[in-house]
């Protein structure tokens, strides 16, 4: 009856398409849609004997009706599947499954990928070639499957449609990447992975890289992926890289600090004084099962500057692994600069994931970043380190040299000769100078000034609090974050800035804080919530928003 009905409704609407004079035609075009069909029917079964077709009632009638030559269906592509059934053989619930037993869902799932790029191609050839896309269709459904690919998915395009993404964004994610690079990304079995990366060789790349394709390639999902690192600055930075390479999935990926994580776990509000023992707290709540487990249950565990972590930050590593069993650790650092020794960073704790998990080992030591001898100098120093997880040395991508001086003052005064050295030097572009205390970096820096050199002053102030700032505070009380407001309206957010720029456009600390008001905006593109942006300016340093300019001298401390 539904056949009867479909050729019958065609046939009614073909006869609408007649042009005025004519009175038969070989071939009638007819457009169609397969839900104006079940549309249709529904009206027409109408009566004392209601008949209800479901949309495969109506995509199997016309696959009928195309098979039997009733019609013939062109500018469409109808994709029949068979329904995939599970059946448990074992029933010992105590045995785990294993790779090969999903094997068959495996090879299910991969036929599904290639069938959505086949569909690509099909719409393609549709636009540049509508009598090529019709044979296209036609070879779909009368050749056998590898005989279909190997004419229209030849060499390396077989393997493009084996991907759960487009050939374009397959391109975007990893034509930029060197072979060891690649090979990283391409890891996919590994449930141990150490990169001992050297420095400027592109660690962050790899890491942004390595997080879209756990996304995009493996379907790890967002909310089983978790990324910690040291700083706030530098997870703002890797999430404005992810949201550049995948867009706005990139916000839904925690990237946190060692910090911010344990105080979200514990649904804490973060302090100075709490943050010396919120990781042991949150270590031993773990372990006592005071966490919700859903809030700590991942599949896939990212350290940055894995060499930096002490002995509670490596507990707390430990105490995820413990609680999930099969998950892969994915560790980034670099022995060779392990300058937290003297809070208790080792790379031991770096070099353990190897000698005890087994874990593959990468080594990145093409250095993008600095001149060739600086590197050749380098190279010879780092033979006097013991234990070091890098054993290639480093190369320099650049071919030039720079240069290299090494001064040896016999006086404890360095701070004078230093001065007359910078100024003397003739010195372009920006020069940094590290010193080991605060009292050398004012001594530095009020030499330069007195001499008439335009420069900043960057160092760290644990103990001083974005809102501290009158800038920060006077933000803050333009966006009226009241404890009804959750989520910061456009509207107020725009105004409030509107307000500080007519305020403060001429102070010394506006740069800071605008600086910190679009970092802000470049992790958080669609909803601004009132919580992350106070967590946002709690885990920020002054000195995180304060950018480098040309031709300027900058003073550093160590």
């Amino acid at each position: 009856m539904l056949a009867a009905f479909v050729v019958g409704y065609i046939y009614d609407k073909s006869n609408k398409n007649f042009e005025e004079g004519e009175t038969e035609k070989d071939e009638v075009l007819v457009e169609f849609s397969v839900l104006e069909l079940q549309a249709a029917f529904q009206k027409h079964s109408q009566g004392l004997f209601v008949l209800k077709a479901t949309i495969e009632d109506i995509e199997d009638t016309l696959f009928y009706l195309s098979r039997i030559e009733a019609i013939k269906i062109e500018g469409g592509f109808l994709v029949v599947y068979n329904k995939l059934t599970i059946d448990r053989v074992e029933q010992n619930n105590r045995v785990q499954y294993k790779e090969q037993d999903y094997q068959k869902l495996s090879q299910y799932y991969d036929h599904k990928v290639q069938q959505i790029h086949i569909v690509g191609e099909y719409a393609k050839k549709m636009i540049d070639d509508s009598t090529g896309a019709l044979k296209f269709v036609d070879d779909y459904f009368q050749l056998n499957f590898p005989s279909f690919l190997s004419k229209y998915f030849k060499g390396a395009r077989e393997l493009e449609i084996r991907r759960n993404i487009t050939p374009k964004k397959y391109k975007q994610l990893f034509d930029s990447l060197s072979d060891i690079q690649r090979r990283i990304i391409d890891d996919k079995t590994s449930r141990y992975i150490v990169v001992a990366a050297g420095p400027g060789s592109g660690k962050t790349k790899v890491l942004v890289h390595k997080l879209a394709s756990l996304l995009l390639m493996e379907d790890v999902k967002h909310e089983q992926l978790l990324m910690v690192t040291f700083s706030r600055a530098a997870a703002t930075e890797f999430k404005k890289r992810l949201i550049e390479l995948i867009g706005n999935a990139a916000n839904f990926i925690d990237i946190k600090t060692f910090h911010s994580y344990c105080f979200d776990l514990l649904g804490k509000v973060g302090t100075i004084d709490r943050a010396d023992t919120i990781i042991k707290t949150t270590v031993d709540k773990i372990r006592n099962n005071e966490v919700e487990v859903s809030r700590i249950t991942k599949t896939v565990l990212v350290i940055d500057e894995a060499q930096d972590m002490d002995d509670e930050e490596f507990e707390l590593i430990k105490v995820l692994m413990e609680k999930n069993e099969e998950m892969r650790v994915i560790a980034v650092g670099d022995d060779d600069q392990n300058i937290y020794e003297w809070r208790g960073a080792d790379s031991k704790y770096l070099l353990s994931f190897i000698k005890e998990k087994n874990a593959a080992k990468y080594e990145l030591i093409t250095n993008y970043r600095s001149k060739s001898n600086l590197v050749s100098f380098t190279n010879q120093f780092v033979k006097t380190i013991t234990e070091r997880l890098k054993e290639i040395p480093i190369e320099a991508k650049q071919a030039y040299n720079g240069r290299i001086k090494i001064v040896h003052y016999k006086s404890g005064n360095l701070i004078i000769p230093l001065i007359e050295d910078i100024l003397c030097a003739g010195l372009a572009g920006t020069t940094c100078v590290l010193t080991h205390k605060n009292e050398e970096a004012f001594q530095v820096a009020g030499l330069l000034t007195k001499y008439g050199h335009q420069a900043k002053l960057i160092q760290s102030n644990d103990s001083f609090g974005l809102y501290n700032l009158a800038e920060i505070r006077y933000f803050l009380d333009a966006l009226k974050l009241d404890d009804e407001v959750f989520i910061i309206s456009d509207d107020v957010w725009g105004n409030a800035k509107r307000k500080l720029i007519d305020r403060y456009k001429q102070s010394s600390k506006y740069e800071i804080c605008n600086n910190l008001i679009k970092d802000f905006e470049a992790i958080n593109t669609k909803r601004k919530y009132k919580s992350d942006f106070e967590i946002f300016i709690r885990e920020s340093k002054l000195e995180d928003f304060i950018q480098k300019f040309n031709n300027s001298l900058e003073w550093k401390l160590s």
